[in-house]
């Protein structure tokens, strides 16, 4: 009977870390998939989560099923579970932001392209 329920936590721990572990793949593909389509890191979370809904709803799913099942309310899991995912996109966007790459920065206008821009004409010297 014992070896029974220990074989069930560790399968119901397996599937959890299973989803975690998609999960964290779909956010490693989502990174390489906005790099190459050069997604500026303000898009990226988006991207991601848009990316990543597939596999974050069983993950997110998984987690509120665990908490519950240790004697957390469903209204605590959930918001538990929201906020480890929260911080696993924060996580991955951070990553995305150190790891991609850096526009060239734009020419600063040189003097003379600055006057001629003005629509007043330089001071005449004396």
């Amino acid at each position: 009977m014992i070896g029974l329920v220990v074989s069930m936590l560790i399968a119901g721990a397996g599937g959890g870390a299973d989803l975690r572990h998609d999960f964290v793949q779909c956010l490693k593909t989502a990174a390489a998939q906005a790099k190459a389509q050069k997604i500026g890191t303000d898009g990226f979370q988006a991207f991601a989560q848009t990316t990543c809904a597939a596999s974050e709803a069983p993950f997110k799913a998984s987690l509120v099923s665990a908490n519950v099942s240790h004697g957390m309310s469903k209204r605590e899991s959930a918001a538990d579970a929201a906020a480890q995912v929260s911080d696993y996109y924060s996580q991955w966007d951070g990553n995305y932001a150190a790891d991609a790459p850096v526009a060239a920065p734009a020419a600063a206008p040189t003097q003379n392209a600055a006057v001629a821009k003005s629509d007043t004409p330089p001071p005449k010297p004396q």
